[in-house]
C-alpha cells in the first residue's frame, strides 16, 4: 500500500475557530503562491523539508433562536465561529505521521458570557511493517467546553451557571491488525483511555470527573469477496475520581456478531448485533443487561445519490439524573450531487432516552437540510438549517430549537 494512502487514512480532526479572521486570511494569501497544489479539491500544502503543512480555515455565521435549549423564555443570538486548523504530515519508511493543532473560538452577539475558546492538539501515526501487520496510534489533548443547556446543564439547569462548563481531556488509542485485507481471517485488537476532568463550577462538576479504560478484540472472516463476518468483544471500565456514595463506577461489556460488506447490490455497510452488560461496583445500583446493536447502511441507486441509514443503542453516563442514560436512535440521510460543484444533504434522526432508575424519558426529533457549493478549488460555501424538537417527561427539559448556519471553507 502506498504510504500516501496511510496519511489519507489517518482519522480527520474536526476543524475549529480563531477570532482574528483577517490575520489568518492574509497569511493564507501571502503563502498561496509558494504552496504545493493538491489535485482536485484537496487542500494544498506548504513544503517544510520532509514535512507538508496543510492549513484550512472555516468561518461560520449563524443564528440560533434558542441557544440555551430552554423550555420557556428562549434566548436567541447570532453566533460567529472562525475555524483554522494546521496539520503537519510526513511519510518515512514504514510509517506515516500527522500532528494537528486546532483552536476554536465562538462569539455570541447577544451573550458574551457564552463565548468560548477551545484548543486541541492531536498526534496520529500508522505503521505497516508488511501486508500482514498494521499498527495505528492516536493521542489527543483537548481543552474544551460544554455549552449551557447541554450535558451537565440540560433543561432548567442551563441558567444555574453563568458561563459554559470548561473541562480538559486526554485520550490515547492504539490498534493492531494481523492479517491482510484479502486474507480469509483477520484479527484486530484495540486499547485506549480517556481522562475527562472539569475545571469550573466545581460544586456541580467535581463528582463527574472520570477516567475510562477501554479495549476490544475482533475476528473478521471473509465470507465472500465483498463480505466479512465479524465476531467482536468490547469492554469499557469507568472510574469516577470524586464520586459520591454510592459510586457510579462501572464496567461495560459488549458481545457482538455481524458483518461488513462493500458494493453488494448497490449497498455497503456494517451491522452488529449482540448483548451489552453494565455492572456497577456498588451493590446499591442495579446492573443492566440487554440487546445491543449498531447499523450503518449506505444505498446508492446512482453514483451521485446516496441514502444512509443508521441505528444503534448506547449507554451514556449520567448527567445528574439516574444511574445512566439508555439511548436508542435511528436516522436517515440523503446526499445528492446535482452537478459537479453543487450538492445537498437532508436528514432526520429519532432518539429515545430512558434514564435508568428514574422516571425521566426523552424523545428527540432532529431535522437537517443543507446545500454546498464549490465556488473555487480552494473555496467552498455551505448553507444549513437544523431543527430540534425535544419532549420530556420532565416538562422543563423539553424545547424547540432552530439553527441557521452559513459556512465558508478556505484552503490553499
Amino acid at each position: 500500500m502506498e504510504l500516501t494512502m496511510r496519511v489519507n487514512s489517518l482519522v480527520a480532526l474536526e476543524c475549529v475557530s480563531l477570532r482574528n479572521l483577517s490575520a489568518i486570511t492574509a497569511l493564507i494569501l501571502a503563502v498561496n503562491s509558494y504552496c504545493a497544489r493538491a489535485e482536485d479539491d484537496s487542500p494544498g500544502s506548504i513544503p517544510l523539508g520532509n514535512f507538508a503543512l496543510i492549513p484550512t480555515l472555516d468561518v461560520q455565521e449563524g443564528y440560533d433562536d434558542n441557544f440555551l435549549s430552554l423550555n420557556e423564555n428562549p434566548q436567541s443570538s447570532w453566533l460567529t465561529i472562525i475555524t483554522p486548523t494546521l496539520q503537519l504530515v510526513t511519510e518515512k519508511g514504514i510509517g506515516a505521521y500527522r500532528l494537528t493543532y486546532a483552536l476554536s473560538n465562538g462569539d455570541y452577539a447577544s451573550s458574551s458570557a457564552d463565548n468560548y475558546t477551545d484548543h486541541q492538539l492531536a498526534a496520529d501515526a500508522i505503521f505497516e511493517p508488511n501486508f500482514r501487520h498494521r499498527i495505528t496510534l492516536n493521542s489527543t489533548v483537548y481543552r474544551g467546553h460544554e455549552a449551557r443547556g447541554t450535558d451537565l446543564t440540560e433543561g432548567a439547569a442551563a441558567t444555574s451557571v453563568s458561563a459554559p462548563i470548561e473541562y480538559k481531556a486526554f485520550s490515547w488509542d492504539t490498534s493492531y491488525r494481523y492479517g491482510a485485507e484479502e486474507a480469509t481471517g483477520r484479527l484486530e485488537f484495540k486499547i485506549g483511555s480517556l481522562e475527562r476532568h472539569y475545571l469550573n463550577f466545581r460544586s456541580t462538576t467535581e463528582s463527574k470527573d472520570r477516567d475510562e479504560l477501554k479495549g476490544s478484540g475482533a475476528f473478521y472472516y471473509k465470507f465472500s469477496p465483498k463480505t466479512h463476518l465479524v465476531f467482536e468483544v468490547r469492554q469499557r471500565d469507568i472510574n469516577y475520581l470524586n464520586d459520591t456514595s454510592p459510586t457510579l463506577d462501572s464496567t461495560e461489556t459488549k458481545f457482538l456478531v455481524g458483518a461488513d460488506w462493500q458494493g453488494t447490490a448497490l449497498t455497503s455497510g456494517s451491522l452488529r448485533v449482540g448483548q451489552v452488560r453494565k455492572n456497577f461496583d456498588s451493590s446499591s445500583r442495579e446492573d443492566f443487561s440487554g440487546l445491543d446493536w449498531e447499523a450503518g447502511i449506505a444505498w446508492a441507486p446512482k453514483t451521485y445519490s446516496v441514502f444512509n441509514l443508521t441505528s444503534g443503542r448506547t449507554l451514556d453516563e449520567s448527567t445528574g439524573t439516574g444511574d445512566f442514560i439508555d439511548a436508542k436512535s435511528i436516522g436517515l440521510s440523503w446526499h445528492h450531487e446535482w452537478m459537479e460543484r453543487l450538492s445537498s444533504d437532508v436528514g432526520y434522526t429519532y432518539t429515545k432516552q430512558q434514564y435508568a432508575e428514574s422516571d425521566t424519558r426523552n424523545t428527540i426529533n432532529t431535522y437537517s437540510a443543507g446545500i454546498d457549493y464549490q465556488m473555487r478549488r480552494w473555496l467552498k460555501a455551505g448553507l444549513s438549517i437544523n431543527h430540534t424538537d425535544k419532549s420530556s417527561s420532565n416538562e422543563s427539559d423539553g424545547y424547540k430549537r432552530n439553527q441557521y448556519v452559513l459556512t465558508m471553507r478556505a484552503m490553499l
